[in-house]
């Protein structure tokens, strides 16, 4: 959102608040009326003027948007709210001659009572950037705006889409996860503290996609409704994970790869009944020192976030993410995969001459096993991603 062109008016406005310092911008002018941010947030189409706010000030960057050196798309994202999230991801801007440039097109000042940065969508979650395209608000559900995916190879942490099968743990976090199923002489308890004292930290960049990914682009054409959220081109992030290799805490533990089939995990997530969100992956991945599974507890460098899964999750490179369990409480060595909805009846595809109430989903092969095999073709989803919206512009 690079602030740069002007139309003649601003111009003549910018020369009388030339001298408008970073200390200023966004200050309450008692001269401009106030508004509600229910009556900003209207201001988002051109037949209504695009308002924006900075601070306590409402501007309206209407005409503004069509020089916009970043694009019109770009700065829209921000149409009917705040731009300082923005901000803080494009940092050029906070400067005084582009604040000044902004202090033109000032209308107004947010209404006392309404004086907020970000607006959180519900107390008891997380704040979440409003650049994400919500498709479901409890569970939260939202995908980065392609126009933010493209900038960076690697995800900024609250840029990054945000799946949820159930609501976000709000109770004290719990940073022990238990370690139990066959082949162990004993059950183990860990804390995430235990994990970084004990064993070798370790990081892996890995892209993790959604199974749902374009699911918005697949309707069929004979008019039947796809299955599931219309996650389009942003439910998909690269991320730098960092913590523990699930398989050096399977060896400290003792764990028989020759009797385990599967390994299952269950998350902190509850649903009505107090059933956890669990799934599994087979013991051959889990195992496999070259798939670098870990049980994570860092994300770019920052303490994992919690709508990502603080204090542990776990990071299945190359497979879909709803393998990768947030919130981790158990892990699970089995001679059988879970039976929980996800892992059976949920994540698998079937042939469009049949349904999904017809369909033997016993027999559906899952997506984790089926599509998402190897990191080279995960890095080409993401590129082609990149390259479809860049021939778009």
């Amino acid at each position: 959102m690079s602030y740069g062109h002007q139309s003649s008016a601003q111009a003549g406005r910018q020369s009388e608040s030339s001298d408008v310092g970073e200390m200023q911008a966004g200050c309450r002018q008692a001269d401009l009326p106030d508004y509600r941010l229910t009556d900003i947030r209207q201001h988002r189409t051109a037949e209504m003027g695009v308002w924006v706010t900075y601070g306590e000030g409402v501007y309206d960057i209407s005409d503004f948007m069509v020089g916009h050196p970043g694009g019109s798309d770009r700065i829209r994202l921000a149409a009917g709210g705040s731009v300082e999230p923005f901000w803080d991801v494009y940092a050029i801007h906070k400067t005084s001659h582009v604040l000044a440039i902004l202090e033109s097109m000032r209308v107004g000042n947010v209404h006392p009572d309404d004086v907020v940065s970000v607006v959180q969508s519900s107390p008891d979650e997380p704040q979440r950037h409003p650049a994400l395209r919500v498709h479901a608000s409890r569970p939260f559900n939202a995908e980065t705006p392609e126009q933010l995916l493209i900038d960076d190879f690697i995800t900024p942490n609250d840029l990054f889409y945000v799946r949820s099968h159930l609501p976000v743990p709000v109770e004290q976090p719990v940073d022990v996860v238990e370690l139990t199923g066959v082949g162990l002489r004993r059950p183990v308890s860990l804390s995430v503290s235990d994990l970084r004292r004990e064993f070798r930290r370790h990081t892996v960049t890995t892209t993790m996609p959604c199974a749902g990914t374009r699911r918005s682009h697949m309707s069929p054409v004979d008019g039947r409704a796809v299955r599931g959220l219309p996650w389009g081109v942003g439910s998909v992030g690269t991320a730098r994970w960092t913590g523990v290799l699930l398989r050096d805490v399977l060896e400290w533990a003792g764990a028989r790869e020759d009797l385990v089939n599967h390994v299952r995990f269950q998350g902190g997530d509850t649903d009505h009944e107090g059933q956890p969100y669990e799934v599994s992956v087979p013991a051959s991945t889990a195992f496999d020192r070259r798939r670098d599974v870990l049980l994570a507890y860092e994300m770019n460098g920052q303490q994992l976030p919690l709508d990502h899964g603080y204090p542990l999750r776990v990071i299945v490179p190359g497979t879909v993410g709803a393998r990768q369990v947030k919130w981790l409480r158990t892990i699970i060595l089995s001679t059988d995969e879970s039976q929980s909805f996800w892992q059976q009846n949920d994540y698998k595809t079937v042939n469009p001459s049949t349904s999904w109430e017809t369909a033997d989903l016993s027999q559906v092969t899952e997506y984790n096993t089926m599509i998402w095999r190897t990191h080279a073709q995960i890095f080409l989803l993401k590129l082609l991603v990149q390259v479809t919206f860049a021939r778009n512009c």
